[in-house]
């Protein structure tokens, strides 16, 4: 009996193993800090988090580029948690913007609650991604490929903004946010209230072994 937290997993290992007993059910959501407030400085305040890798290169550096060549330093500050994304910080900060940087925080949820957007340059990869989970279920307004909403319970201009190509189409959208703020505040909550209820780690659990006592039984 195999349980995979991937839709696509899942048609993968029926294609080359037909007669696996394997199912899909979504990941569960950690723990999380609701946000109570949006908005609160002059400057929106957008998160990239994680580790700058292989899987976040080319869409970021596309966006880090994006960034420079079109300066919205009065709009936005920008903060970075995780490793390796310290080389981006002077130069972006020499166009004018405002760059924070740490590579760790003592309780990631209450500083996630501190910004209003997050975006995930995902450029490849497969399965749920966590953080995209804690963004959602804290209240973020949530930036993303497809890789990054993957397997997630969202839906583009209704709970998210997923984006297919990283392109300027990202400067329009943070432009957007700024003009039409309680629009993507009540986008976050949707996307919020969507996640809670259906990556429920209650839920979930019930529906795991609820398929763990039907294999027993037959």
């Amino acid at each position: 009996m195999l349980h995979l937290v991937g839709a696509d997993d899942l048609l993968f290992t029926r294609q080359h193993y037909p007669s696996i007993n394997a199912f899909y059910l979504p990941h569960p959501h950690y723990n999380y800090v609701k946000k109570t407030s949006y908005f609160t400085t002059e400057k929106m305040r957008v998160l990239i988090a994680g580790k700058y890798d292989f899987y976040v290169k080319t869409d970021f550096d596309r966006l880090y580029n994006l960034l420079l060549q079109n300066n919205i330093s009065d709009e936005i500050s920008l903060t970075f948690i995780g490793k390796d994304w310290n080389i981006f910080v002077e130069p972006l900060q020499k166009q004018g913007y405002e760059v924070y940087f740490t590579e760790w925080v003592e309780c990631y949820f209450t500083e996630l609650v501190n910004y209003d957007i997050q975006i995930f340059p995902i450029s490849l990869g497969a399965g749920t991604k966590g953080k995209v989970l804690d963004a959602l279920c804290c209240g973020l307004i949530c930036i993303g490929s497809k890789y990054a909403f993957e397997n997630i319970a969202v839906e583009h201009g209704v709970s998210c903004l997923l984006y297919e190509v990283m392109d300027n189409d990202i400067i329009s959208s943070l432009m957007n946010i700024r003009q039409n703020k309680e629009a993507f505040i009540q986008l976050a909550k949707k996307g919020q209230n969507s996640v809670l209820e259906h990556h429920s780690p209650e839920l979930i659990g019930k529906l795991f072994y609820e398929k763990f006592r039907n294999f027993i039984s037959c």
